[in-house]
């Protein structure tokens, strides 16, 4: 039996604990932050995440069943530029598809996660792990850890590294890595709507950044996700809502501006 160490139980982590356990493979699934039962890394937020329709049915099929009772459909999709003439519509009607996409929320996807992981007899979730030397032995990987003051030595036959985008593995493994600065920042709230949105995602291209919205459930929530120059940090971080509120829907324009305010 082959077995692995996965660093890092986001989303990453767990889907590719999962995805072993279900080929066989004995798992060790490590995170550095504390999970408790019934609990989540507070890495785990209300976040939107957007889901392409392709991995939503492949997640249910294989390894969430029970995720669709928890997804809101996105069914129709525009995109276009402020300023511009060119409009992009698509509809999951048109596709033959039940829908485009779906978002949920991180934490709702990390609790059907999380009881996955808890339920697998193939995965062992260690948390409270602080990882600081590896090496290989033969055909092995070696681990070691203090995990809550504790000095191990573990190993497995594989090692994956799904810790994020400081990734330890990595750097330890002088992996290199490009960086390149948009000069951007992003703001994500809620935002609610005049008119229900219609399971519609929008994204609007302006000259400062995009600005986008994701449906949310209930009729009259979205997730906004509204992109600034970094000269103005300043001005959208100590910005009231309705200033915030008049800035996305100048973005997105007459015909698609439906926000009455943001929050969150």
């Amino acid at each position: 039996m082959n077995s692995a160490m996965v660093v890092g139980a986001g989303p990453v982590g767990c889907l590719t604990a999962l995805s072993l356990a279900q080929l066989g493979w004995q798992v060790t699934l490590i995170e550095k932050l504390s999970c408790p039962d019934g609990e989540l890394p507070v890495s785990y937020d209300d976040r939107q995440l957007a889901l392409s329709h392709a991995n939503v049915i492949w997640l249910v099929d294989h390894l969430l069943p029970s995720l669709m009772a928890y997804l809101t459909p996105i069914l129709h999709i525009h995109t276009s530029a402020q300023d511009g003439f060119g409009v992009m519509e698509m509809s999951a009607k048109e596709q033959g598809v039940s829908a485009l996409g779906s978002t949920i929320a991180m934490d709702q996807l990390g609790h059907l996660l999380f009881q996955a992981v808890r339920q697998s007899e193939q995965i062992t979730l260690e948390d409270e792990v602080n990882l600081y030397a590896l090496s290989q032995e033969e055909q092995r990987v070696l681990l070691q850890v203090v995990q809550r003051e504790q000095a191990q030595t573990w190993q497995a036959d594989y090692l994956f590294a799904a810790d994020g985008l400081n990734s330890w593995v990595r750097s330890v493994l002088r992996i290199e890595q490009t960086h390149h600065h948009y000069e951007h920042g992003l703001m994500t709230a809620i935002a609610t709507l005049q008119k229900p949105h219609e399971f519609l995602a929008i994204e609007r291209f302006t000259a400062q950044g995009p600005t986008a919205l994701l449906p949310m459930t209930g009729t009259h929530l979205a997730k906004v996700v509204f992109s600034y120059p970094l000269t103005e940090m300043s001005v959208v971080q100590s910005a009231s809502s309705a200033w915030l509120t008049e800035k996305i829907n100048h973005n997105l324009g007459k015909k698609l501006g439906n926000v009455v305010g943001i929050h969150g």
